[in-house]
């Protein structure tokens, strides 16, 4: 019990104690050999039954067992020699009842009482609501018997009306009810669905449960059920698929597309079809990816592509006086109106309030800066800023989250405040720790981003199709094994990195078939003479003209 000194046990309890342990044990394993040895001889009868029901009325967490009971049960179906199938499953019902009394939030047990109602449909459905809400009293967080819960109200064919009427019960009852939480999350938007497919639910719906949420986050600011409600709330919907920019690149006779996200050339909603190319395929023969590309048939002046993504068609077109380009600019910030950046304002300024007094409070300052997101990120730059790397610091461990995350958003300043890169492109002195959007990095010929710390995301580089320079110098890099192949690439720059070994340059190579000049000064593996000797010579013998750069 909380707040009882502990006492250490006599040798006589602990005794009783494993006397007791060891008995328990004994029936344990004399009861799994039963069962096993009545399955090896095909006995799927009422003794092998009771058998697994004794042992699991102690044990609910055999999952083996809760099997060897289900092809009991399907071989009495199929032989037609259940008399009476109601008393039966009601018995399987009560069975699962007494393991959960054992522990409550036994896979085996509630898994099991959703196949029983699955294949005896006479049992009382209603019954089994009523049974939900008594656990639900019991434990309103026993996520399992929410899981229940939904699968009755599915066959019952509840209304989700119904269901986030409940919802908002317990959550009057406990605001720190985040499976409630959750399962409001899942109902609403089947309710209030956003027309305009930017919010999860309607606005006038969104701003009523901003306003419900606040009172929740705000009573207890350090729980976290009412905080992941209120960043769903805030969040995005998933960006409808769409191209961004699509290309001619004639030295390589080839096209190029990009997608907002991730496609698949196989996927019958998506047809992008021109009469001056072969075949779509991914790059670097991924299923799925935002860069398409296909040889291209014919040399022409103008190039017309028609884009047809879930029965919407846009018409591009790619002019030699253009360039053989076609883009339009990614958005980033999403899209407020006046009443909920209103709303936004005020629950911003409630959070600033907590964190007056509570400078360190990891949910107050994350969900602060997705408030500030939504309102202005020119306005609240310094401050996103400032704040993310607040959280690295005071919730270590998730610092790398919070890193990746400051890196998204200096990425989306960069891309905002830059047209789409078509020359040189820096990402230089940012500390980032990973790469967002390479998509739109397609068509850009120089490309520096020294000095972060990117060692996890050079394969996110494969979209560089037409990079001819690539500076990773002071990258903290141990190794290149993940360098994408970069057909146009001929100058690589990876000074004053960690690669502790030449096989780390000599692996990439074939990778890089136009290379040129390579700078591998400031590495380990160069530090001395004689290591700089061997490994220029192993390279020439590689690629004779290649330029090097060790010191």
């Amino acid at each position: 019990m909380h707040g009882q000194v502990k006492t250490d046990k006599s040798a006589a309890v602990r005794e009783k104690e494993k006397k007791q342990k060891d008995a328990k044990l004994k029936v344990y394993r004399e009861g799994m050999t039963q069962i096993f040895e009545r399955r090896r001889s095909g006995m799927k009868d009422w003794e092998t039954m009771r058998f697994v029901g004794d042992v699991l009325s102690t044990n609910p967490d055999v999952y083996t067992l809760w099997n060897i009971r289900k092809e009991v049960l399907l071989q009495m179906i199929d032989d037609k020699s259940i008399d009476e199938p109601v008393k039966v499953g009601e018995g399987e019902l009560r069975l699962t009842e007494i393991c959960l009394k054992v522990n409550p939030k036994s896979y085996g047990a509630w898994h099991h009482r959703c196949w029983i109602l699955e294949h005896f449909p006479e049992l009382d459905l209603k019954r089994e609501l009523a049974l939900c809400n008594k656990y639900l009293k019991l434990d309103a967080r026993n996520f399992h018997c929410w899981d229940y819960r939904r699968f009755i109200t599915s066959k019952l064919g509840l209304s989700p009306e119904e269901e986030l009427s409940y919802t908002m019960q317990k959550i009057e009852e406990d605001f720190s009810n985040y499976s409630s939480w959750h399962y409001r999350s899942k109902l609403l938007p089947l309710i209030h669905s956003d027309p305009a497919g930017i919010r999860p639910i309607k606005e006038e719906i969104h701003l009523r449960e901003l306003d419900l949420v606040q009172n929740a986050a705000f009573t207890d600011p350090n729980d976290q059920s009412a905080w992941f409600y209120l960043r769903w709330l805030l969040g995005r919907l998933e960006p409808k698929l769409e191209i961004v920019m699509s290309f001619v690149c004639k030295e390589q006779s080839k096209m190029y597309i990009v997608f907002n996200t991730d496609a698949s050339p196989s996927d019958s909603s998506i047809d992008v079809v021109s009469e001056h190319i072969s075949k779509w395929t991914t790059v670097n023969s991924l299923r799925d990816s935002s860069l398409w590309v296909s040889d291209l048939k014919t040399n022409s002046t103008e190039y017309n592509i028609k884009v047809t993504i879930s029965n919407e068609t846009e018409n591009v077109s790619l002019k030699a006086d253009a360039g053989f380009v076609w883009f339009r600019k990614p958005q980033f910030d999403p899209d407020v109106s006046p009443k909920l950046k209103a709303l936004l304002v005020e629950q911003l300024e409630t959070c600033n309030q907590l964190l007056e007094l509570e400078p360190e409070s990891k949910w107050p300052l994350l969900t602060s800066v997705v408030f500030m997101k939504a309102i202005d990120t020119n306005q609240y730059r310094e401050e996103i800023i400032e704040r993310l790397r607040s959280l690295m610091k005071y919730d270590k461990y998730r610092s790398s989250y919070y890193a990746d995350t400051l890196s998204k958003f200096l990425i989306e300043e960069e891309f905002k405040s830059n047209e789409l890169p078509t020359g040189s492109f820096s990402l230089k002195n940012l500390g980032l720790t990973s790469l967002y959007y390479t998509q739109y990095l397609a068509r850009a010929k120089l490309l520096d981003l020294s000095h972060n710390n990117l060692q996890r995301s050079l394969t996110k580089l494969q979209y560089a199709v037409k990079c001819s320079t690539l500076i990773l110098d002071d990258n903290d890099l141990t190794s290149l094994q993940n360098i994408p192949s970069l057909p146009q690439l001929i100058s690589l720059s990876v000074a004053n990195n960690r690669l502790q070994t030449a096989e780390e340059i000599l692996k990439c190579i074939d990778k890089l078939p136009s290379l040129q000049k390579i700078n591998v000064a400031g590495n380990p593996f160069v530090e001395d003479d004689a290591a700089k000797q061997e490994f220029e010579k192993e390279l020439k013998s590689l690629r004779p003209t290649l330029e090097i750069t060790v010191d």
